[in-house]
């Protein structure tokens, strides 16, 4: 009983999932891959349908009007709508290519009546073959084809197969060929389209869905490894990965630390002490540049600027005099900063060790003045 109880969850889990409004990211990757496969097959049908449009009027004339050619007619009328319907897919999908998020409800458009066109397509010419004896396969070849490229949602795949087969016999009755045993045939074909089609559809949609998932875990790895947790800004492993870039610059590197942290997180609490350092480096990344910003750890940062001389000058003192702002719940906490600043031409990466070193020395050279302070050497 337990067993059978498992089964029928693990098949609702599976019928949940297939029939599920899917993620915008899983969509736009099923759209993209339906318009790479469906160019590609747009563009052999017109070019083929053409050959045979052509090979027909060459056989029996083009539109021949005598009334026992009726099957050639309407073949080679087929051929041709075919031929440059799929001319016009083609060339509408090579157009919205880069630009399927934005006209993503006409590209699905398009595929659904390109599909069902498809279909139609391929059980009239069958029929029509077979009133001429001719036993061809052009159906099961023509829905192979249209399979191959047949991503849509389930759902309208199923009303666009039953849509087209009501079509197709409306057509077959008024001219006086519907066949029942061809009607159940054509529905026995359709049938097993549509559950390899869902199988194919879920399979893509798990594909796309967990390759999604990868890469959204891998931003937020990346986000994790070279950004500070406390207060949003590059870390030490973001400051190394940019060291490259300051090659052949001449920049600033300021490094200042909180003057007497210990006293906030001791006074008013470690939620407090963490509020500081946030304040603080909202500060900096306002006048800095959160690109430029970086916090080594505790409540030292560090400021990596092309600000240099009277520039860097001001933004210092801009950000000294800030800080001493900086309150909570409605009480200026009087906090203070000591900077250290040096004027530097990078040459190679690891000059920016030496320049960060230099700018902790010019650090506590201010912190043995007093702190509350700052130093700029040009």
């Amino acid at each position: 009983m337990a067993t059978v109880q498992s089964d029928r969850r693990k098949v609702n889990t599976v019928l949940k999932g297939i029939f599920e409004e899917k993620s915008p990211e899983v969509l736009l990757g099923i759209a993209r891959q339906n318009n790479y496969l469906t160019q590609i097959v747009a563009l052999l049908m017109a070019i083929i349908e053409m050959g045979f449009f052509l090979g027909y009027g060459r056989k029996y004339g083009f539109f021949p009007t005598e009334p026992e050619r009726w099957i050639q007619r309407y073949s080679e009328i087929l051929y041709l709508a075919m031929s440059l319907l799929s001319a016009a897919v083609w060339w509408y999908l090579r157009k919205t290519n880069e630009r399927i998020a934005e006209c993503f409800r006409c590209h699905g458009a398009v595929l659904g009546m390109y599909y069902a066109a498809f279909l139609l397509d391929a059980m009239v010419l069958t029929m029509l073959y077979r009133q001429e004896g001719d036993r061809g396969f052009v159906l099961i070849l023509a829905l192979v084809c249209t399979f191959g490229v047949a991503l849509m949602h389930p759902v309208r795949m199923l009303v666009a197969s039953v849509l087209t087969f009501f079509i197709s016999e409306v057509f077959f009755i008024v001219n006086g060929i519907f066949d029942f045993r061809f009607a159940m045939n054509i529905l026995e074909i359709i049938f097993f389209l549509n559950i390899i089609g869902l199988v194919k559809y879920y399979t893509i949609c798990g594909f796309i869905d967990t390759n999604e998932k990868l890469k959204r875990y891998s931003r937020i790895l990346e986000r994790l490894s070279y950004q500070d947790e406390l207060t949003k800004i590059g870390n030490r492993n973001a400051l190394r990965r940019e060291w490259e870039s300051f090659v052949g610059k001449t920049i600033s590197v300021a490094m200042f630390d909180v003057d007497n942290f210990k006293h906030y997180n001791d006074t008013y609490g470690h939620d407090m002490g963490d509020l500081v350092l946030q304040q603080v480096a909202e500060i900096t990344k306002e006048l800095f540049g959160e690109e430029c910003t970086f916090r080594l750890g505790g409540d030292e940062f560090l400021i990596v600027t092309p600000l240099v001389d009277e520039d860097m000058q001001k933004y210092l003192e801009m950000l000294h005099e800030r800080v001493h702002e900086i309150a909570a719940e409605g009480k200026v906490l009087g906090v203070s900063v000591s900077i250290g600043g040096i004027k530097a031409y990078i040459t190679e990466p690891e000059d920016m060790i030496i320049v960060t070193k230099q700018a902790d020395e010019l650090l506590y050279e201010i912190k043995e003045k007093g702190k509350d302070s700052f130093l700029y050497r040009a």
